[in-house]
Order: C-alpha cells, then sequence, then structure tokens
C-alpha cells in the first residue's frame, strides 16, 4: 500500500477505540470497523485482532479482517422495510379508526343539517331566530368539511374536484389569520394576479396553506413575518435547488415562509411522516397531532403537485407547494338527459340506514314530497322489504351498515329486480367496488351529510332519469 491504513479509515474515533484496546492488553473481537474503498465506498469489517510480545522484546499483532459490508447494507435494508410496512400498518390503522369516526360524525351531521333546514323554514318569518338557524347550518356545513378532510388523508383520495383560483384560498387563509395571530406578526403578500384556474378540491387546498400558515406563526412565536406568495412558472428550473426533484412541467407555485427558528436537518427529515410533531417540545405553543403536514403533502401529491421545504436553523423556513396547471381541454356540452314524469303518489321508496334519526327525518322529508316510504334499519332488512314490494321505485341505501351492508343489500336486490332504482348515501370515499356498482345506469351517489335540498333533489334525479332504458 502506498497510504498508511490510518488514512483509510472512516471514523477515526472508532479507530482509536480499537488501538486503546490492544493496548491495554486485550484482544478486538468482532470489531467493527469501516474503511475507504480506491473507489470512494465505505467497507465495513469486523476485526478479530491481538497484540502478542516476542521473545525479543518485539511486538506481533495478529489480526483477522472480514468483509461485512453486504450483510451491513441487508441488515440495512432490511430495517428499512420493516419501518415502512410499521409506517404502513400505522397509517391503515388511522384509516380504519377515521372511516369509523366520519361514519358516525357524517350521520349526526345530516340530521343537524336537515333538521336546521326544517326549523328555518318554520322561522323563516322571525330574523332573531332565523339568524341562529342559519348559523347552526353554517357551523355543521364546516364541520362536514373537517371529516371529509379527515377521511380523505386517512383514506388517501375521494375528494370532489372543480376549478378553483388558488389566490382566493391564499386571500381566505390572510382574512382568517389576521383575526387571531398575534400582533408581532406581520403578513406580507405577494400574489400573482393572472394565475389560471387549476383543477383541483378546493376546501383542501385552502386547508394546506392554512395549516402551512399556522405552523409558521407557531415557529415564530410573539413576532416575526410571514410571507405568502403565489406566482406561475415552469419547474424544475436551473440554479434552483428547492425544487429540482419536481416533475416537469407548468405549475402555481404557492410559498409560504416565515423568520423563525427553522429547522435542523434531523428534523426535516421527518416532517412529514403522520406522528411525528415538534408542538411537544419544550417552548412550543399549540399541541398537534402530527397530522399538519403529512396531511399537506397527501393533499398535494393527490392533486399531482410537490410539497418542498427549504430551512436552516436560525434563518427560519420556506414551504413551497407546486399545483399543476391543467391542459386545456375543451369539449362539447353534453346533450340533456331524457327525462320521464314521476308520480309521487304511486311511487314506493325503501329507505335503509342503521341510523334510526335519519330514517326518521329522510321519511318525513319524502312524505312532505307525497311519496310512499318504508324503512329498514340494515341491508338485510331492505332486500326483504324489496322482496315483499316488487312494485318498489327506489331503494335508499347507507352504505355503511350493520348485518348487510349497502353494497351488498344491492349486489342481493338486483339478483331479482332488474328495474329498481338506487340511491346510495356515503360520507367515504369512492371505493373501486363501489366505482363498478356506479356503472349501472339506475345508480346514483349522494355524499354525506346532505341538506334537504341535496337530498330530494337526488331522490327526483334518480327517479326521472331514464337511465338509458325504458
Amino acid at each position: 500500500l502506498d497510504v498508511e491504513l490510518v488514512e483509510l479509515v472512516c471514523d477515526v474515533a472508532q479507530w482509536e477505540r480499537g488501538l486503546d484496546i490492544l493496548g491495554s492488553g486485550a484482544a478486538l473481537a468482532d470489531f467493527e470497523l469501516a474503511l475507504r474503498h480506491s473507489s470512494g465506498d465505505e467497507v465495513s469489517f469486523l476485526v478479530n485482532a491481538a497484540l502478542r510480545r516476542l521473545g525479543t522484546g518485539e511486538h506481533l499483532l495478529e489480526a483477522s479482517l472480514l468483509d461485512v459490508t453486504a450483510r451491513r447494507r441487508h441488515e440495512q435494508e432490511r430495517s428499512e422495510l420493516h419501518e415502512h410496512l410499521f409506517r404502513v400498518q400505522r397509517t391503515e390503522t388511522v384509516g380504519a379508526l377515521a372511516g369509523g369516526i366520519a361514519h358516525d360524525f357524517n350521520n349526526l351531521l345530516t340530521i343537524i343539517l336537515n333538521c336546521a333546514s326544517t326549523l328555518g323554514e318554520r322561522v323563516a318569518h322571525r330574523p332573531e331566530l332565523a339568524g341562529s338557524v342559519g348559523s347552526i347550518r353554517d357551523a355543521a356545513t364546516r364541520a362536514a368539511s373537517l371529516t371529509t378532510q379527515l377521511l380523505n388523508f386517512a383514506r388517501g383520495g375521494g375528494a370532489r374536484t372543480t376549478k378553483l383560483q388558488v389566490n382566493d384560498s391564499v386571500r381566505d387563509v390572510v382574512g382568517l389569520l389576521s383575526e387571531t395571530i398575534r400582533r408581532g406578526i406581520a403578513i406580507g403578500l405577494t400574489l400573482d394576479e393572472a394565475l389560471p384556474d387549476i383543477v383541483g378540491n378546493r376546501d383542501e387546498v385552502h386547508q394546506c396553506v392554512l395549516n402551512l400558515a399556522l405552523n409558521a406563526c407557531e415557529a415564530m412565536g410573539a413576532q416575526g413575518r410571514l410571507t405568502i406568495t403565489t406566482r406561475r412558472g415552469v419547474w424544475p428550473q436551473p440554479g434552483d435547488d428547492q425544487h429540482a426533484r419536481a416533475k416537469a412541467g407548468e405549475y402555481i407555485e404557492v410559498a409560504v415562509a416565515d423568520t423563525g427558528p427553522g429547522m435542523s436537518p434531523e428534523v426535516q427529515a421527518r416532517i412529514f411522516e403522520p406522528f411525528f410533531t415538534t408542538k411537544r417540545r419544550a417552548g412550543a405553543t399549540g399541541v398537534g397531532l402530527g397530522l399538519g403536514l403529512a396531511m399537506v403533502q397527501r393533499i398535494i401529491e393527490r392533486h399531482d403537485g410537490s410539497v418542498f421545504v427549504r430551512s436552516v436553523a436560525g434563518q427560519g423556513t420556506r414551504v413551497s407547494l407546486l399545483l399543476p396547471i391543467p391542459a386545456a381541454r375543451r369539449a362539447p356540452p353534453p346533450a340533456p338527459a331524457p327525462t320521464r314524469v314521476v308520480e309521487p303518489e304511486s311511487s314506493l321508496i325503501i329507505l335503509a340506514d342503521d341510523e334510526p334519526a335519519i330514517r326518521r327525518v329522510g321519511k318525513r322529508i319524502l312524505e312532505r314530497e307525497r311519496f310512499t316510504v318504508l324503512t329498514a334499519e340494515n341491508g338485510e332488512d331492505a332486500v326483504a322489504r324489496v322482496r315483499e314490494n316488487p312494485e318498489v321505485m327506489l331503494v335508499i341505501l347507507d352504505l355503511v351498515m350493520p348485518v348487510m351492508s349497502g353494497e351488498e343489500a344491492y349486489a342481493k336486490i338486483r339478483e331479482f329486480n332488474e328495474e329498481a332504482r338506487f340511491l346510495l348515501c356515503t360520507g367515504h370515499a369512492v371505493t373501486r367496488s363501489l366505482h363498478n356498482i356506479l356503472r349501472d345506469a339506475r345508480v346514483r351517489l349522494l355524499h354525506k351529510p346532505y341538506s334537504i335540498a341535496e337530498f330530494t333533489d337526488a331522490v327526483r334525479g334518480v327517479l326521472e332519469d331514464s337511465g338509458g332504458r325504458g
């Protein structure tokens, strides 16, 4: 060798520990040491060595080195796989929990919305009461939006999309912050007013910007400057390290920057983990579940975008959201679907839901529209009702019910009744199996929670739609 062995050592402190052990008269047994290969790669060895004194007074070092680089690489890969599986299982557990919570919440919110609408009609002539009823309705609607966001995070998709203007979401967030943040925090806003619309979920984009802004304000504490900018561009751009991993394309960037303490590389490496949060450390304000940034990443990726973070300890943080600008697509408007005349007095509807209050409210709404209504408390009960009443025009099924689910009930009924129409109600994302059911021209979907108007419109819509048949 043209170099001293010590020059090849990757960890000098570890090398010196080995020398100290040998100098004390002890032997090295499976002592791990990494050396630098001529290619520049690290090579891991297990060293077994002993220092022996010869009769001449000289010392002889007897040593053997076993290359364990492949073994260590395999162990690292296995550890990373176990960690990945653990994260997947943990996320699936959250998904199952969120699904159950969302189902119950959406049932309750459906009842609140429908009862508030009924009450609003009765007190319309009393402004002081009508305003309170309106507040109930608004609060229930916002609660429904929050429930949907939690469910979409846990299940990974299913949010309804529309055209939206990113600047509107930013302005809404700034309006909320101006009323809640500390006086010592200044807000700077630089918006590109010529931004095109994007396609996405308005509530989700709003929630992403709000989460980033709140995180920035909490990081700064009592004073600092929050800056939110929007711009249009093509990424990645030469010399732009922050967005180097972006998929090439045209985007709208929403950047949220703060003058807070910044983050260490160790913290940055974990900020998108579902349960990692810095809010529990000493001095941090607020208490978090660690879902905020993880949810932001999931939402933006569902919009085919990317999230990038640049932070330096002591110099603040900048989080960039890239949302793709869709290619212009123009298609002729579809021809209006043919309709058929529906006479409520001669139309029998079966309403199946495991929540008694939803059955009561739904039955009352439909009977007010002059429909004849029978109720069922689960899917099995609904199948029996249809067998007893083959003339049924519409079956309304909650998808999540005990004994037999709505999807199972639909399949059973279709086996002996090809004419009945279905309105499937759910607070969950659309699954692959449900997507297949929706190919049936006589099936429609209604998302919970829903208002009286949405409910009655959906009922009449599925009954009046010819469904491509007679």
